[in-house]
């Protein structure tokens, strides 16, 4: 079917969520008519409220019949190459946003990033055949970077500390289960990105006090940390994210196993805004921390912070 060139020119923005059979005929079709595009969202991704369970029995009688990459391959999009990142680069230079997130196939985003130099939010969630290359491309070509989620991808230290030299105006980044990521990185990071409010260092197993403690004297401005499953973070990092990060919000303690009563009673004391802690599985917490969070928070969301109890 011809698309008609008159009704998507001046289209500003396209969200395809979760349209994971969307190939890269569609995606070159779509784009070389749009060239005012300046959002263009079509990640795949398992929403953190969706029930799977009952999607599964609905659509496929059950867990049994499935493996695992099938599972998987419902929140992924296999069908989009480089070939139709390279027609979007090509076709819409006005680019802000992107979220091209689960987009399995892809191998790099330098098309994108050389032609796209406006670019403000980048999302490459799972998109683990990412390397590099792709943070080079972006440290170097995309200075108005606000927001960018790398989660699972294969990135180096290198890489990232380009993007902390390249991107002055980040404020959030999201490395969630870049394994290769180090202390060493992470310090050098920060040091050029002291205006960050968000970063998320979950299932980085080789994070450490050293690292964290880097940034809570250096990001005071910081709002929420994720440090999901960091199982080298102790009490001291605790400690130095509440007397650094007064302005917290929200932090992830997640299976952070050796976290104290008295780091968590400290960040109840000096973090008033607090309104999310999750501090599931972290055994050596007892009612103390909890009755401190709730007298010195008042903005704690109760439901979650039942959640989160262990």
């Amino acid at each position: 079917m011809e698309i008609n060139n008159n009704v998507f020119f001046n289209l500003k923005k396209i969200q395809m969520l979760n349209c994971n059979k969307i190939t890269n005929k569609g995606v070159i079709g779509l784009v070389e008519k749009c060239p005012e595009l300046q959002e263009l969202h079509m990640g795949c991704f398992m929403d953190k409220d969706f029930d799977l369970e009952p999607y599964l029995v609905e659509t496929y009688g059950g867990f049994q019949s499935l493996t695992r990459d099938l599972v998987w391959g419902l929140f992924q999009n296999q069908l989009i190459t480089n070939e139709g990142l390279t027609a979007i680069g090509k076709n819409c230079p006005k680019l802000k946003s992107i979220d091209f997130r689960g987009f399995t196939k892809i191998t790099t985003f330098k098309t994108i990033a050389e032609s796209c130099s406006l670019l403000e939010t980048i999302n490459l969630g799972g998109c683990y055949n990412l390397t590099d290359s792709t943070t080079l491309a972006i440290a170097k070509c995309c200075p108005l970077l606000t927001w960018i989620d790398l989660s699972g991808c294969d990135l180096t230290g290198e890489s990232l500390i380009e993007i902390a030299k390249g991107c002055p105006m980040l404020r959030t980044i999201i490395l969630d289960s870049c394994t290769s990521i180090s202390n060493a990185s992470i310090i050098a990071f920060v040091n050029e990105c002291p205006l960050l409010t968000e970063i998320n260092l979950g299932s980085c197993n080789q994070i450490s006090d050293k690292s964290v403690i880097k940034i809570a004297e250096t990001c005071n401005l910081l709002t929420k940390i994720n440090l999901e499953n960091c199982f080298y973070i102790t009490y001291d990092s605790v400690i130095a994210i509440s007397k650094g990060c007064p302005l917290l919000e929200d932090i992830n303690l997640k299976y952070c196993c050796n976290v104290s009563d008295n780091s968590v009673i400290e960040l109840a004391k000096r973090c008033p805004k607090l309104k999310n802690v999750n501090l599931f599985q972290c055994t050596r917490i007892t009612d103390e921390s909890y009755i401190s969070l709730a007298l010195n928070c008042p903005l704690l969301e109760g439901d979650k912070y039942e959640m989160y109890r262990n």
